[in-house]
Order: C-alpha cells, then sequence, then structure tokens
C-alpha cells in the first residue's frame, strides 16, 4: 500500500525521525497527540487507464509547538520526498514531486492557550502500479 510505503520512507530519515520519532498518523491526529506530528492524507488521485503508472497527492500537515521545529520538519519532508526515487518498501516510485505548501491557521484548538504552528505541504508521488 502507498501509504505505508510514505510513511517508511519519511522514517527512515533519521532527522525528521528525531524530531517526530514515529507520529506520522493517517488523516487525523490521536486526541491529545504529542507534538511535533505529521497526518497524511490523499487529496487527488487521477486514474490512467492507459499507462501502469499512478500519481496520487499527498498532503503533509504538521504541527509543531513552535515555529522553528516546524520549519524544519518541512524541510526533512522535503529532503526525504523530494526528486526520491527507487524502492519504497515494495513500491517502484519514479519520482516525488513538491507541488505546493501553505501555512495552517490556527490548527489547534482556538480555546486552549497552548499555540500549535502547522503548514501543509503537497506532494505528487509517481509510482509503478505493476
Amino acid at each position: 500500500m502507498i501509504e505505508d510505503a510514505i510513511r517508511t520512507k519519511l522514517l527512515a530519515n533519521t532527522t525528521l525521525a528525531g524530531y517526530i520519532g514515529t507520529r506520522i498518523y493517517p488523516v487525523y491526529l490521536p486526541q491529545d497527540s504529542a507534538f511535533p506530528a505529521i497526518t497524511y492524507q490523499q487529496i487527488v488521485n487521477p486514474e490512467h487507464h492507459d499507462i501502469d503508472v499512478a500519481s496520487p497527492t499527498y498532503q503533509f500537515s504538521v504541527f509543531a509547538l513552535t515555529f522553528a521545529n516546524m520549519k524544519a520538519i518541512v524541510s526533512e519532508i522535503y529532503t526525504a520526498l523530494q526528486r526520491e526515487k527507487g524502492t519504497w518498501s515494495t513500491l517502484t516510485v519514479i519520482q516525488g514531486v513538491y507541488l505546493d505548501g501553505r501555512d495552517l491557521e490556527n490548527p489547534g484548538n482556538a480555546t486552549d492557550t497552548t499555540k500549535i504552528y502547522g503548514y501543509a505541504v503537497d506532494y505528487k508521488i509517481v509510482y509503478r502500479t505493476k
């Protein structure tokens, strides 16, 4: 499954793992999650009927207690995925492609006194389906 391959690829970046441990979650942060942490979700999944290649886009949302940590984690995601290719778990990846990034406005609870910094970054992952 591509999600497992992406998660494994990110956790193989020792600098990134040093920031987040294993806190990479599909779609939602667990309640009372520790920070920093990352969520990921598929946001685009074009179908290619004539070739054995898929190119879904995944959004990675980074949450941290400091702006500096948040930016450092975003940078390590870039290092782990941008223009990377090869075998990720059992998946043959042709290339990871950075598409876009943006600050998340007030990603934490508005009534919470803890400020959480957030940033969302989008990557297209082009891989072989056979």
